[in-house]
């Protein structure tokens, strides 16, 4: 089972406890919450990789950063799919760092049939006589 936060954070439930429960968040500690939505099983799951302050990804010449690029092409996806009736979930909702072991997790504990992982490359520029 996994829930959102109040704050728009996906974590996966490890416990129910009084009026709450004990969560693993993206980083992989354990915490507890009071509150959230469900988050159903999906189809999808849709991990926009890296995240955080640390984890930025390639960084054009231009500026842009992975981290971010990420994100919107895993948002118009999970769009996308939603459009057309299949269930989608993201493995991090925000810039924050999320480890690798807690993302597959994150679509296991879902019942995913699918995990798709957005990245994009920043090869060095200069000439290549490949495309």
């Amino acid at each position: 089972m996994a829930l959102q936060t109040p704050t728009g954070v996906n974590v996966i439930v490890l416990d129910r406890t009084g009026g709450g429960f004990v969560v693993r968040t993206p980083c992989g500690a354990t915490s507890y919450i009071t509150g959230g939505a469900r988050i159903s099983p999906v189809r999808v799951v849709i991990d926009p990789g890296h995240g955080g302050p640390v984890d930025t990804g390639a960084v054009g010449a231009n500026g842009l950063v992975e981290r971010d690029l990420n994100m919107r092409v895993a948002r118009i996806a999970q769009g996308e799919l939603e459009r057309r009736g299949i269930s989608a979930a993201l493995t991090r909702t925000a810039n924050y760092p999320s480890r690798l072991p807690v993302r597959a997790a994150f679509a296991d504990d879902i019942g995913a049939e699918l995990l798709v992982s957005i990245h994009h490359n920043a090869p060095a520029p200069g000439p290549s006589p490949l495309p």
